[in-house]
């Protein structure tokens, strides 16, 4: 999803200081590196007293969320409820029992709001179309299962069924106190992560926003040893396409979570799939360390440390219209765009994603195709 949240949201607000215990006191030493925040989604791991009916105080005046409860039916019975999954500025991600088929999925509910309806079309035509081309099922990315419009207390929402994974690689770097990986973990993950950029590539497809919240382990089952937390299984799943982009297709400015946009990109200069692997770059060094290789929310301090991590300058040919990019990112206009785009507003992705949906969509959503109405099954085999 462009820049989406997670649609999830690419804010960039700060995340809670990890703090230092001394002398039965709590304080944050002046060396200790700030943690940002990069995603507005709320998962049930992240609380363990969540429950159906209540939300984050950041989401609970937003109009168009699905209203339910443990045990509720949803399309005609089929789905029950079984509980919270996630919960997002786009809406809700609910883990159901589905009586077709006899197993538990995750279905996420769009909101009821027209921006976020459109953007979804967008998002199930391209799963959609990765699906197809997947008839092995060995991209590591997320399996549509089905999508449709059903209307819950009154209220219209698209629903999009997936096969139901555990929680994301950023999840259980935050349970295990941000340590990173081991390297054989890491080899393994990675080798998953390329795989699906590159099945992406070769359909033409770029993903716009690879962070390791995006990136779900596919069962949470994992052991304790030595006061560390080690995943009995790496397999993965790549998700959150709500953004991506064909080569055809229009391009947004803007990208990405901030801690994982390609120089290209902040410098406002064409990008295409290789902003996709200077955002794996990013991720293999948060694996392993379990901290944001650039911790930052200004696009000229973000230059310079990619300068001083690079150990060079930037590409000499590509002076002249660096300079006049950095210009830019320093009047007051642009720098007051930038901020509202990388401040905490979960509103931004929403709108991201409606400019999206109108410049893709147009009017091909009139079709049978595209219509809101329409109930698309896809073959589960």
């Amino acid at each position: 999803m462009s820049y989406r949240r997670s649609k999830q949201s690419r804010d960039d607000s700060p995340r809670r200081d990890r703090r230092r215990k001394k002398k039965k006191t709590r304080s944050r030493s002046e060396s200790e590196p700030r943690r940002t925040s990069r995603s507005r989604s709320y998962s049930r791991s992240d609380s363990g007293s969540l429950h159906l009916g209540r939300v984050p105080a950041l989401y609970r005046g937003l109009d168009g969320l699905v209203k339910c409860r443990k045990g509720d039916k949803i399309r005609d019975g089929r789905y029950e409820v079984l509980e919270l999954a996630g919960q997002g500025t786009f809406g809700t991600v609910l883990s159901v029992h589905d009586s077709k088929h006899k197993e538990d999925i995750a279905l996420k509910v769009v909101r009821s709001v027209q921006k976020y309806l459109d953007a979804s079309y967008v998002e199930i035509d391209i799963l959609d179309r990765i699906r197809k081309a997947d008839k092995q099922k060995k991209s590591h990315i997320v399996r549509l299962y089905g999508s449709f419009t059903t209307k819950i207390n009154g209220n219209k929402h698209v629903c999009i069924a997936f096969e139901k994974c555990g929680m994301s690689i950023y999840e259980f770097i935050k349970k295990n106190k941000y340590q990173g990986f081991e390297i054989d973990q890491i080899q393994k993950i990675s080798r998953q992560i390329i795989e699906a950029v590159a099945f992406c590539r070769n359909i033409g497809l770029t993903h716009t926003d690879l962070k390791l919240e995006n990136v779900l382990l596919y069962k949470d089952d994992y052991e304790v040893t030595k006061k560390k937390k080690r995943p009995r299984s790496c397999e993965i799943r790549l998700i959150d396409f709500g953004g991506a982009t064909f080569e055809d297709q229009h391009h947004a400015s803007i990208i990405n979570t901030r801690q994982y946009r390609a120089p290209e990109v902040i410098l406002g200069l064409p990008w295409s799939f290789p902003s996709d692997v200077w955002s794996i770059g990013c991720m293999l060094a948060e694996l392993y360390t379990g901290e944001l290789l650039f911790a930052t929310h200004e696009d000229i301090e973000h230059i310079a440390l990619m300068e001083k991590i690079l150990g060079k300058k930037m590409d000499r040919k590509n002076g002249q219209r660096r300079s006049e990019a950095v210009s830019r990112l320093l009047s007051k206009k642009q720098v007051a765009a930038r901020r509202r785009h990388d401040h905490d507003r979960p509103d931004v992705p929403a709108k991201r994603k409606s400019r999206l949906a109108r410049g893709l969509l147009g009017d091909r959503q009139r079709s049978a195709r595209y219509h809101p109405e329409a109930v698309r099954e896809v073959d589960r085999e």
